[in-house]
């Protein structure tokens, strides 16, 4: 009995909420329409006639591009097999301190790569 009961609520509750929806929907309906056809400003650099040729040094460009087979696509080696390995983490000592140099050539970022 319990279950019929909350099986009728639930029937109720849907049949409300999409009459509901229905009623919202056809009154936003009517409303745009009363309210009249929207202007859309476009600008007249869009509204120029498109020209129907084709521009022949582009057309020749892309005949010479380089096209690659499907020979040399099917010969590059398949990754098959592959190893996950963690990276290696370095400690830092306690007695770790920073080294300062002033900004010279000596500061580059090629010189500190070469120090490395």
């Amino acid at each position: 009995m319990k279950k019929k009961r909350a099986l009728s609520r639930n029937i109720r509750d849907l049949l409300i909420l999409s009459a509901v929806t229905i009623f919202i929907w056809i009154g936003a309906d009517v409303y745009l329409a009363l309210q009249g056809p929207i202007e859309i400003d476009v600008p007249k650099e869009q509204l120029k006639a498109l020209i129907p040729g084709f521009d022949r040094e582009t057309i020749e460009a892309l005949k010479k591009r380089q096209i690659i087979s499907q020979q040399d696509i099917n010969s590059v080696p398949e990754l098959t097999d592959f190893q996950l390995t963690k990276p290696e983490t370095k400690k830092a000592s306690p007695s770790a301190t920073a080294k300062t140099k002033p900004l010279s050539e000596e500061a580059s970022p090629s010189a500190v790569l070469k120090e490395q």
